[in-house]
């Protein structure tokens, strides 16, 4: 086991997860995760991201093979490794209907199918029924051209009420949902705002549908959204009504016409409800207010502006998971600072002046970079010869007016790989560096957050010529 190797080419992998991983289907389960730790020790996910995945993929699958063999004595293995396993997620279906899952795996799928949809129309079914009619179609589409996979979790959370937080039905509807966001805002999905729904899995829905929602700005969407869940959920639990109505005010924000419209409407509907639920809410109600503090400002700035085009696309996102749109768009705006960066200091100049709040979030977001990290770990670097590379620079350019010299400043920071944090401490210890007012060069240079924010864009972008940023 400890030999068994991989071609350097990932797509020559086999797709049999058991070949992947060099055991035999009846491996032990100890021996299944020794096979698994050995590969990834060579395939490390931060050096090899789509390897590591293809192996967890299998070991993930292989995991599931043996949960399925416990479950059933003597499986049809062919169906089950070639239509149920490869590329399933770790939820697989445990417990068979009334022999129909077991006809399926004699291969007569399509006269299943049709007694399973049979027996979830005409008596109230357990779970297992809706997984299985789910898995089917997960790998036979064809058979129900009225249906896909995701309506039958639908119909089965819809139909047990379950309060089980764990459910299996809500475990496959959330890998759906990451898988493809998008399915998340079809209509369909709204049937799990109806009374009697678990509020945590009306958290769950809501969290992606309405994240979605915004990025594709259907706005109606999210009220309508609330328009049905008021009708019930503040009678069964007000407080988590109030967290509904935070977190669609966090969304709705971001509209345009928030300053006047939807947006508002939420927070005076929160406001009034805050007098009797206010504790255990601070942290949602600051995201609110953070939020209405950026959005401010970028109304200040002008939604047609070339600075609220730049900033935009990563502070709507700000404060989502760090998904693949997340960093396809931290991306862009790195390299649009890249691009220009005395443009870039001057229109954050104008977003420092006029939207404050939008500023400081792209200077948190840079801190998830190692922004601090990264500017003082150059003090490890050959000190001496920074040190007498800044005072050169000083002796050299004026410096008394300080937005002509920051102009400069960025050109030499960039030129030097030296960071203008570390330029300022420099600075901040030598004599006579001293601005009107008896301010200091030094401390100008280390609160000039907008310089150090386009610094840091300029090296994130020219170490990631290959998108390999980790975020």
């Amino acid at each position: 086991m400890s030999d068994h190797s991989l071609s350097p080419d990932s797509s020559t992998w086999p797709k049999d997860p058991f070949q992947l991983l060099g055991v035999a289907r009846d491996v032990s389960e100890r021996d299944l995760r020794k096979a698994y730790l050995h590969l990834i020790r060579s395939y490390k996910p931060e050096h090899a991201p789509l390897e590591f995945r293809l192996i967890r993929q299998a070991y993930e699958t292989a995991q599931n093979y043996q949960k399925f063999a416990q479950t059933w004595d003597e499986p049809t293995e062919d169906l089950f490794i070639n239509k149920v396993i490869v590329s399933t997620p770790t939820v697989s279906p445990l417990a068979p209907g009334p022999d129909f899952w077991e006809q399926a795996c004699q291969g007569q799928i399509e006269e299943a199918y049709r007694g399973l949809v049979d027996l979830a129309s005409r008596t109230p079914s357990g779970e297992e029924t809706y997984l299985q009619l789910y898995w089917l179609l997960v790998h036979l589409p064809k058979l129900d051209s009225a249906r896909g996979p995701i309506d039958w979790l639908i119909r089965g959370l819809t139909a047990i009420k379950s309060d089980d937080t764990k459910g299996r039905l809500r475990e496959l509807l959330n890998r759906e949902f990451s898988a493809s966001p998008k399915q998340a805002i079809a209509e369909r999905v709204s049937a799990l705002f109806a009374p009697g729904t678990p509020l945590v899995l009306v958290q769950d829905v809501t969290r992606t549908r309405w994240k979605v929602a915004r990025a594709q700005k259907q706005w109606e969407l999210i009220t309508a959204d609330i328009a049905n869940l008021r009708v019930w959920v503040p009678e069964v639990d007000e407080v988590a009504w109030v967290r509904l109505l935070i977190a669609s005010a966090a969304n709705l924000a971001w509209a345009e016409d928030s300053a006047g419209g939807r947006f508002q409407n939420a927070v005076r509907e929160i406001e009034q409800l805050l007098i009797h639920h206010h504790r255990g809410l601070a942290e949602e109600l600051d995201l609110v207010e953070y939020i209405q503090a950026v959005m401010a400002g970028l109304i200040q700035l002008g939604f047609r502006s070339d600075a609220v085009s730049t900033i935009y696309p990563v502070l709507s996102i700000a404060w989502d998971d760090h998904g693949p749109e997340y960093r396809t768009r931290v991306r862009t705006y790195f390299r649009q600072i890249a691009s220009d960066p005395k443009g870039a200091l001057r229109m954050l100049d104008r977003v420092r002046t006029e939207a404050p709040a939008a500023l400081g979030r792209l200077c948190e977001l840079l801190g998830g970079f190692g922004f601090e990290q990264f500017e003082f770990s150059q003090l490890a670097l050959d000190t001496t010869h920074i040190i007498a590379t800044i005072k050169e620079f000083l002796m050299f350019t004026p410096w008394s007016d300080y937005l002509s010299f920051r102009v400069r400043l960025i050109d030499f920071c960039l030129r030097e790989r030296i960071s203008p944090s570390l330029t300022g401490m420099v600075v901040e210890q030598e004599p006579g560096y001293e601005l009107a007012e008896n301010i200091s060069l030094g401390q100008t240079i280390l609160d000039d957050w907008a310089l150090r924010h386009v610094y840091r864009a300029c090296e994130l972008d020219a170490v990631d010529p290959s998108n390999e940023i980790a975020i």
